[in-house]
């Protein structure tokens, strides 16, 4: 690079067991001079994170022709879920994914057909590659 200028270097490292690294980062400049090193913490998720979440629950829902409003408990924030993921057959006999954010306790979809089901979707950490689904539940 010339003088002055930045570059991000980034990668994945893959196979990681499933705990927490610390890692020891330095750059160098052009004449091969050392930074200060920092130290940086990154956790790596897998099957042990998965086997612990599960699907919120689900309160109610009421069909009325080719509307149908879904009717969910609290969504287990503690482990990082940010969203619920309804996936269903419309009108149109499409399938169709409608994401509602953890928060969000009702949704109403106002071109259903039939088979309607739900996932949680997890973040472990804010910065995390991955997102963990639940095990689809169908609405019934």
């Amino acid at each position: 690079n010339s003088p002055g200028t930045n570059t991000i270097v980034e990668t994945i490292i893959p196979d990681l067991d499933e705990e927490t690294y610390s890692f020891v980062i330095k750059s160098y400049d052009v004449t091969g001079n050392e930074s200060v090193p920092v130290e940086v913490f990154a956790s790596s998720y897998g099957d042990f994170f998965q086997s612990r979440i599960s699907n919120r629950n689900l309160s109610n829902f009421i069909q009325n022709g080719n509307s149908l409003e879904i009717y969910f408990g609290d969504a287990d924030i503690s482990l990082g879920a940010v969203a619920t993921e309804v996936r269903y057959t419309n009108i149109s006999d499409e399938t169709a994914v409608v994401r509602i954010e953890a928060s969000e306790t009702m949704v109403n979809l106002l071109d259903y057909k039939s088979e309607a089901e739900f996932s949680t979707v997890f973040l472990p950490e804010e910065n995390c590659l991955d997102e963990f689904y639940s095990e689809w539940t169908t609405v019934e």
